[in-house]
């Protein structure tokens, strides 16, 4: 829904630039850094929503794991020299890997978790976030060129 209001602009785009553009700009780059821009956007948005965000596998669900209650017994693990706590995940039913958190929407463990986006519907975790990032950078691109581009316009016609 973001990125058909980027289309119209492209349209408008192309119907203006080539008449109000200064001379030594060339109309047909700033239109293809444009659309460079938005369909890089759009690959990072179907990167990041439909990548496996990096899911812990949980533990198989038995009778036996329901019925006890206790909480889970303390596990350190040694990294580097130091004893580390082991934290136990009691909805996921596993002891969770090193940096990685429990999200309460997708309700699963995620490596490396990073947030919940609810722009894409996807956790940002370990097996996304390069596709993320690639999101943010290109659509951040996209929107600072049209500016510029926007901005020349405007100057081209109040002169």
């Amino acid at each position: 829904a973001a990125v058909l209001p980027g289309f119209f602009f492209l349209r408008w785009l192309a119907s203006r630039v080539a008449l109000a553009m200064p001379a030594p700009l060339d109309h047909r780059l700033h239109i293809g850094c444009c659309g460079a821009w938005a369909l890089g956007a759009l690959l990072g948005l179907a990167g990041a929503a439909c990548q496996n965000p990096g899911v812990v596998p949980s533990a198989a669900p038995s009778a036996e794991a329901f019925r006890d209650e206790s909480p889970a017994p303390h596990r350190h693990v040694h990294v580097n020299g130091v004893w580390i706590l082991q934290r136990w995940c009691a909805s996921c039913r596993i002891y969770r890997p090193l940096r990685s958190k429990h999200c309460a929407l997708c309700d699963r463990c995620i490596f490396k978790f990073d947030h919940h986006c609810n722009y894409i519907g996807n956790c940002i975790g370990l097996g996304n976030y390069r596709s993320f990032l690639f999101l943010v950078v290109a659509s951040a691109a996209f929107f600072g060129h049209s500016s510029w581009v926007a901005w020349q316009l405007l100057l081209a016609e109040l002169r």
